[in-house]
């Protein structure tokens, strides 16, 4: 784009090159206004058969690429635009997707933190359960003795 913008400015140059001294060139004037400027003057020129128009239409000439030349610059910014909009919008999407991640880890922790009390409880359970099991074993084989 930036080729662009200085290929604007060399033709800008050119056409300044070109055009007459005499010509009242209103800088407010849109490029597309000039261009039909330009060409009722060489239409004016040519029916008027007195002076030669090849400044006239290499003017017309030069405009025009310019004028192409903003308009694909024009067309490049929009669709860079929306390119840019685009990525903000996946931005976003990736921000809120990382958020979950995190949050779910978060829970995951904090399950798997209570597993582990579950186990150290399964555990405890097991080792009570043992030990009434050896006190039952204890107490039948007292009362056998007995």
């Amino acid at each position: 784009m930036e080729a662009w913008k200085q290929e604007i400015a060399q033709l800008k140059a050119q056409l300044a090159e070109y055009e007459q001294p005499e010509t009242n060139s209103d800088p407010a004037e849109t490029l597309n206004t000039k261009i039909q400027r330009k060409k009722q003057e060489l239409q004016q020129a040519i029916t008027g058969g007195r002076k030669s128009t090849a400044h006239l239409r290499k003017e017309i000439e030069l405009l025009e690429k310019i004028q192409a030349l903003e308009n694909q610059i024009n067309q490049l910014q929009a669709q860079e635009a929306t390119y840019q909009q685009q990525i903000r919008q996946q931005e976003e999407k990736i921000q809120a997707k990382q958020e979950q991640i995190t949050q779910l880890q978060s829970q995951n922790q904090q399950k798997q933190a209570k597993i582990t009390q579950l186990e150290g409880q399964i555990t405890n359970l097991q080792a009570e359960k043992q030990a009434l099991q050896e006190r039952m074993l204890a107490e039948r084989q007292q009362a056998l003795a007995e």
